[in-house]
């Protein structure tokens, strides 16, 4: 966490005091693994990266989905109203979160004010309607706890915790416990990167919206702008010598090189 935040920062100071483009910079690992920390930091500090072999953290479903509640309750965003809605399943299918919206659309609410009111929604089922109570109060207490004294990884836990989030990755998974422990894991890392924002300030709404507004930026623009960022990549991704500056992070024994490659 420490070199990630270090490199971050040098980065920071190259574009923004020596005017070196991000396209000049990358940053080489060994393991895609070890990219989850540096991605953290680089958003951080609003700096532009393009991943290669490998997905980014912040663009996994696991992660977009906590994030979601997240931003749910600090600005009842309509999408991620609905991304959260039913996730974990809560009895809200597709016609259900139809007549929410219809009910939402007439008397000039959001789709989460709908949800308060499903009780009055005709036809909505009853497994619906129960389903709608418990996200209300999911984002009711989620919101006392943003508001609160409560540590930011704190509240991410307890919002993890709450909605069952390890067992619905570890159901939908099935027998593929690997994959579930690496969905798991990017859940943890994120709760880990609130934990260094704990580290740096005391989170309130306002620290809440601007942090969820950084971890979920799109980056837009003309095609230039859009190439216009810094490579993460293994050491097998590239030769490093088509960027000005070269970023070699992980030189650890055992790391790299790996220790498999020195064991008989």
């Amino acid at each position: 966490e420490t070199e990630a935040r270090w490199v971050a920062s040098e980065i920071h100071r190259l574009v923004e005091r020596e005017a070196i483009r991000p396209k000049d910079i990358a940053v080489l690992y060994r393991s895609n693994l070890q990219a989850g920390v540096i991605e953290g930091e680089l958003r951080g500090q609003g700096i532009p990266y393009q991943l290669f072999g490998g997905t980014q953290v912040f663009e996994r479903k696991e992660v977009k989905d906590v994030l979601a509640y997240l931003h749910a309750a600090v600005d009842e965003g309509e999408l991620a109203v609905r991304r959260s809605l039913n996730y974990p399943p809560r009895g809200i299918g597709e016609a259900s979160l139809e007549k929410l919206s219809s009910f939402a659309t007439a008397r000039d609410l959001t789709l989460a004010q709908a949800a308060q009111q499903a009780h009055a929604i005709a036809g909505l089922s009853p497994a619906a309607a129960e389903g709608c109570r418990q996200y209300t109060r999911i984002l009711h207490n989620l919101r006392e706890d943003i508001d609160g004294p409560t540590l930011a990884a704190e509240v991410m836990q307890r919002l993890v915790d709450v909605i069952e989030l390890k067992q619905a990755i570890y159901a939908e998974c099935g027998n593929n416990l690997k994959a579930a422990g690496r969905r798991w894991a990017n859940i943890l890392y994120l709760i880990k990167a609130f934990e260094r924002r704990d580290n740096n300030e005391r989170m309130g709404r306002d620290a809440w919206r601007n942090c969820l507004r950084v971890l979920m930026l799109r980056e837009e623009g003309e095609e230039e702008e859009a190439t216009d960022k810094v490579t993460l990549t293994t050491m097998h991704g590239a030769k490093g010598l088509e960027f000005r500056y070269v970023f070699i992070v992980g030189l650890e024994d055992g790391l790299m090189p790996h220790a498999r490659t020195l064991d008989e």
